[in-house]
């Protein structure tokens, strides 16, 4: 009897256990969270979404960097790395449960400069000097509906704006332009509206943003320019019923001092970029007629000029592209090779033997794109890539700072610690929309 007791009271003790634990389990706080992305860069601020169940209090720890008793908090990590993110959740009987994360910071950034809500920015080209950065843009005035003006802009190398001043007025649709650094430490500045725009400005400024001197000239597409020891030597066109390549000089002061026109092929032609080679070499396009639409086969040449710019002979280069490009191409010089690209390719023709190779990029639409020492670093849809002289895929970068389809970049510059500086803009799809706004820059790092 003894015998049975004992076992029913174990039995009793064994179920009453089992009833407290299933009590004790039941509503016990379950942390969880997500968020947007798995990879951010170091301005990105994280927010954090919170699915925990059965808890009233929070405690957010970032990778020993920070805390927060937050339900949903934003952090913004200071350096680069795999950082972990934890989770503890409690309820009001001092239960508790965690749960941690991980994510990767990268070690580069972007940089937005926001404008008034009515000011559209289209950014032309950027020049880093010492420790600034000259910007030259259009901004369009959205309540007017036109152009403000193009402007030049500095920054420091923390992105402090430090002047904007403003050059003659632009057409608003996005412009053709270009900077410089001359040998007497001035800027050199083109800038000028797109197709329909037959303005075209020239400036020689201080490191200040003052004019020393300017052009302004109608009827003129210039594309590019060279700087020889008594005078600037400029590649463009003369525009009327038909486009007629030119070449363009001034002293050092801006004044003219004569032009030269070549009627070639006696049909539409444009001279799109200068490089120095000693002597002169264009980059040119042809075309069986004159079309203002953005599909006109043609080739790509080259044209060496003597140093009187009197001599010309050409070289063609075997391209049937399908794409007006003359508010993007580049002419870019590498020992005995000359690198161009198009909408979605890039082109190494070398001068000693005639021959052409290329290479597609991504999904096309190149933007940004310059050559540093050995290598290219471009911008095309999205995407930013890195190269090297046999088109050999470095590096290919893809992240927050291209979230948004309207962002592009239209130019690129070396810093220091094998890092490079993009400028572009963004929409921020508040008041425009489909309109790129501000002015945004995207450092990135070589890996």
């Amino acid at each position: 009897m003894k015998i049975y007791l004992f076992c029913f009271l174990l039995l009793l003790t064994a179920l009453g256990c089992k009833k407290n634990n299933e009590d004790e389990n039941k509503d016990h706080p379950k942390a969880d969270f997500t968020y947007y992305d798995q990879t951010y860069t170091l301005n990105d601020s994280i927010l954090l979404y919170n699915h925990s169940e059965f808890s009233t209090k929070f405690k957010w720890i970032f990778d020993n960097e920070a805390t927060s008793d937050q339900y949903e908090p934003k952090y913004l990590f200071k350096t680069p790395g795999i950082k972990k993110i934890k989770l503890i959740c409690s309820d009001d009987a001092g239960r508790k449960d965690s749960l941690t994360r991980e994510i990767t910071i990268l070690d580069e950034k972007y940089i937005n400069i926001p404008e008034d809500s009515h000011i559209r920015v289209n950014p032309v080209a950027m020049k880093i000097i010492g420790n600034a950065i000259y910007v030259v843009s259009s901004k369009y005035n959205t309540n007017y509906g036109y152009s403000l003006a193009g402007v030049i802009e500095k920054y420091d190398l923390n992105f402090n704006k430090i002047w904007e001043k403003r050059l003659g007025s632009t057409y608003p649709n996005p412009p053709k332009g270009d900077i410089i650094v001359t040998s007497g430490n001035q800027l050199l500045v083109l800038i000028r509206g797109c197709s329909n725009a037959l303005y075209q400005y020239i400036y020689l400024l201080d490191l200040d943003g003052n004019i020393i001197n300017k052009q302004e000239l109608f009827h003129y597409y210039i594309n590019g320019v060279i700087e020889q020891e008594d005078k600037f030597v400029f590649s463009g066109n003369y525009v009327t019923n038909m486009s007629i390549p030119l070449i363009l000089k001034t002293d050092k002061s801006l004044n003219k001092i004569g032009s030269v026109s070549y009627n070639i092929f006696g049909s539409y032609a444009n001279f799109l970029d200068i490089n120095n080679n000693g002597t002169p070499v264009i980059l040119g396009q042809k075309q069986s007629s004159y079309a203002s639409s953005t599909s006109a086969p043609g080739n790509y040449f080259l044209f060496f000029l003597d140093n009187n710019l009197d001599s010309l002979s050409f070289q063609e280069i075997p391209v049937n592209y399908n794409f007006m490009f003359d508010n993007f191409a580049k002419l870019r010089k590498y020992n005995n090779r000359f690198f161009i690209y198009d909408f979605k390719t890039l082109f190494s023709f070398n001068v000693d033997n005639k021959t052409l190779s290329s290479k597609e990029v991504g999904d096309g639409y190149i933007r940004a794109f310059e050559l540093f020492e050995n290598q290219f670093v471009l911008f095309a849809k999205e995407k930013a890539f890195i190269y090297d002289l046999g088109f050999s895929l470095l590096q290919e970068k893809s992240n927050n700072a291209f979230r948004y389809y309207t962002d592009y970049f239209n130019d690129v510059e070396k810093l220091a610690d094998n890092k490079y500086l993009m400028l572009g803009s963004y929409d921020d799809h508040t008041t425009l929309g489909g309109y790129a706004e501000h002015l945004r820059f995207f450092i990135f790092k070589k890996e």
